[in-house]
């Protein structure tokens, strides 16, 4: 349900549809970055962050997925709008390590891994007990694993 909401881009259902599954199921690091994913889309950055670290601490592997969450969104464009309006709300507020925490998140999970490496720097110069910034930025500077290749199919007829 909540997948639903979110690429209906009801943001506020989708959050509630989360939080009750979270209820349901509170040790499921997906679901703490689904709302997190959520609450971001509202506007509410520091929740987020707090989410993205419960999920990181439940899960530590789960800062190397690699995935492009544009796609998640029914409209690209309200994405980069929010993901502007965050920009804005961290240049206005640059000692907010919450915010820049969501920011690098973001950035990370929308093919920009440099901005996302420099608001993870960030992020440790403001707190540097930030296991969640930690965590992500090496997930960042570890080796893209590349899932195996099948060989190609002989040429060699059988008969």
């Amino acid at each position: 349900l909540g997948d639903f909401y979110f690429r209906e881009n009801r943001f506020a259902d989708a959050a509630d549809a989360y939080a009750r599954a979270r209820t349901a199921m509170p040790t499921d690091a997906t679901l703490h970055f689904a709302l997190a994913d959520a609450v971001f889309a509202t506007g509410d950055y520091h929740f987020a962050a707090y989410l993205i670290t419960e999920a990181l601490r439940l899960d530590p592997a789960m800062a190397a997925v690699d995935t492009d969450k544009r796609l998640l969104y029914g409209d690209v464009k309200l994405f980069e709008q929010q993901m502007a309006t965050l920009q804005k709300y961290c240049e206005e507020k640059p000692y907010d390590a919450m915010a820049i925490l969501v920011l690098g998140y973001n950035q990370k999970l929308s093919t920009q891994r440099q901005a996302a490496e420099a608001s993870f720097r960030r992020v440790l110069e403001i707190d540097p007990q930030s296991d969640a910034a930690r965590l992500l930025l090496g997930a960042l500077a570890a080796p893209k694993v590349e899932p195996a290749k099948k060989p190609a199919p002989s040429s060699v007829e059988i008969k």
